[in-house]
């Protein structure tokens, strides 16, 4: 439709309006029958569930990589240290090691989140598992974790399920 709409005669116009009204009707029908079977079937809400649980899976593990991307960041400098030959003082080390210290609770707690919310994933849908990691995350596991771990990429954080996104191999 374009500018002749404005040009019709009032029968064209009324005829219009009463297609539009038709189909209007025709797609609330629609709609209400598709929302009565999933809500019948229970579909509806379990996806609504699953999705709600992987969002905040997904929001508690993002937040664990930000916790990585910092700590590996701050250890870097005595990573060279000890590769490259940089010379890093005791006082840089200890300041840099003190810092770390200071951010293990704020990691502690992310981490709790994370394993509460896969806990509640995997008990809820145990047949949708979304990575190789099984069980609870610890803090020295986290702490070993490089950022191109298969854990940061198993299609949960990158929202994608395909093979050449989780498999290294492909």
């Amino acid at each position: 439709m374009g500018p002749e709409v404005f040009l019709m005669e009032k029968d064209q116009m009324n005829e219009l309006l009463d297609n539009i009204a038709k189909k209007t009707k025709e797609l609330e029908i629609q709609a209400d029958q598709l929302l009565h079977r999933n809500v019948s079937t229970g579909e509806g809400g379990q996806r609504f569930e699953e999705q709600r649980l992987l969002l905040l899976l997904w929001d508690a593990k993002s937040t664990l990589f930000t916790h990585a991307v910092n700590l590996h960041a701050e250890r870097q400098p005595v990573l060279n240290s000890r590769t490259i030959g940089a010379r890093l003082g005791t006082k840089l080390k200890e300041k840099i090691f003190q810092a770390i210290q200071a951010r293990r609770p704020a990691v502690n707690k992310s981490i709790a989140a994370f394993n509460q919310c896969y806990t509640d994933y995997i008990s809820k849908f145990p047949d949708q598992t979304s990575s190789d990691f099984a069980g609870k995350l610890t803090y020295e596991v986290f702490v070993t974790l490089p950022l191109d771990n298969k854990f940061w990429n198993d299609g949960l954080y990158f929202h994608s399920k395909a093979p050449w996104a989780v498999d290294s191999n492909v």
